[in-house]
């Protein structure tokens, strides 16, 4: 694995649980919410391709957002959110 890939690991990783920290900060729900957690999820993908030196390229931030934004999806929807008892 190379550095770009365990520098956007680490953010899908660590960006769920800094929702949650940013969310009892700033009262952010549902489609604000979501909004917030893709755009900074580009933000980070970015953060992490810059500083391992990767490809800043309109495709390079693409699919590291979209690798960060996924990776953070799965883990807050098996990891953090509450089940629903309708369910």
């Amino acid at each position: 694995m190379d550095t770009q890939s365990l520098a956007l690991l680490l953010a899908g990783i660590i960006w769920p649980f800094l929702l949650q920290l940013l969310k009892r900060w700033v009262p952010v729900e549902g489609r604000v919410a979501q909004w917030v957690a893709v755009v900074v999820s580009f933000g980070l993908a970015i953060l992490a391709r810059g500083l391992t030196g990767g490809d800043l390229s309109a495709e390079g931030i693409i699919s590291g957002g979209a690798t960060v934004s996924v990776l953070a999806l799965v883990i807050y929807r098996q990891l953090i959110k509450k089940p629903d008892p309708a369910q």
